[in-house]
């Protein structure tokens, strides 16, 4: 087995002596439709296109131990693993793609003795069964680069997962500016969505918006927030905006867009999400 096949918290589990089996779960995805019965017709109308996706279970299988090792040198490596994983949120990357990580707690553990054919004594099979609430998977490198765009539409790398963008616009202009519309399209360019900000903007200032929990902010040139109702109230037309693998075409490199109106700058932060 190859080093570097599994890493947890960004510890490479090989590297102490843990040879990767399994990991079934890791390509798997458990999700349903709402649907509606409707009297008299064949099947069931979808209540929403959107899939509810439950979460996950991952099982981690490997083996441990060497030719006639002491079972207390098992244990020691068992001791090891649970306290890479600790007990808080353990990050679970696979050597398939070192790119993307899962993120979940440790809620079970357990170890067998091995059947091998030529040694059974100083081996053993630990299994680690791990729970994520978050089912999706995640770009380690996103987050903490935006993409810029404008008033020419730019593409939004997106993974097989919806995601909704955080997205910061900042007046860099000397004048101020009193509406900006941003606006969200598929890549053919069809309009999925747009959201409408109302409100003046004096040379220097922002204003934040977090599409995933609908949460509106305003900067002053000094740094000073102003949410709440103020905030909200610039919020006058269109609706938030989710980025939707199907605006898109992942295998061929095409995704949706973003663009924005005014002369101001504008920024979109998020994290890429894999099913």
């Amino acid at each position: 087995m190859t080093a570097g096949m599994l890493y947890l918290n960004r510890y490479d589990v090989e590297s102490i002596g843990f040879s990767l089996m399994e990991t079934p779960d890791l390509g798997g995805v458990r999700g349903s439709f709402p649907t509606v019965d409707i009297p008299g017709r064949i099947g069931a109308a979808l209540g929403s296109y959107d899939m509810t996706i439950a979460p996950r279970t991952v099982t981690i299988r490997g083996l441990v131990g060497s030719s006639n090792a002491a079972y207390t040198t098992v244990m020691a490596l068992l001791d090891a693993i649970k306290s890479i994983c600790g007990q808080g949120l353990v990050e679970i990357t696979h050597a398939y793609d070192v790119t993307r990580s899962w993120y979940g707690y440790l809620q079970d553990s357990s170890m067998m003795q091995a059947a091998v054919p030529t040694v059974t004594d100083g081996f053993a099979v630990i299994t680690l069964d791990f729970l994520c609430p978050d089912p999706l998977a995640y770009t380690l490198a996103d987050g903490g680069s935006p993409i810029a765009f404008g008033l020419t539409r730019v593409a939004m790398p997106i993974g097989t997962a919806p995601v909704a963008p955080r997205t910061l616009i900042t007046n860099t202009t000397p004048a101020t500016i009193s509406s900006r519309i941003i606006t969200y399209r598929n890549a053919s360019g069809r309009v999925i969505q747009t959201m409408t900000l109302a409100g003046n903007l004096l040379s220097g200032e922002s204003i934040d918006v977090d599409h995933a929990e609908m949460i509106i902010a305003l900067f002053a040139v000094d740094g000073t927030r102003t949410g709440g109702a103020t905030a909200r109230a610039y919020f006058t037309a269109g609706g938030y905006i989710v980025m939707r693998p199907r605006d898109g075409d992942a295998l061929s490199l095409v995704y949706p867009t973003l663009e924005l109106n005014t002369a101001e700058t504008a920024q979109a932060f998020y994290q890429r999400s894999w099913l």
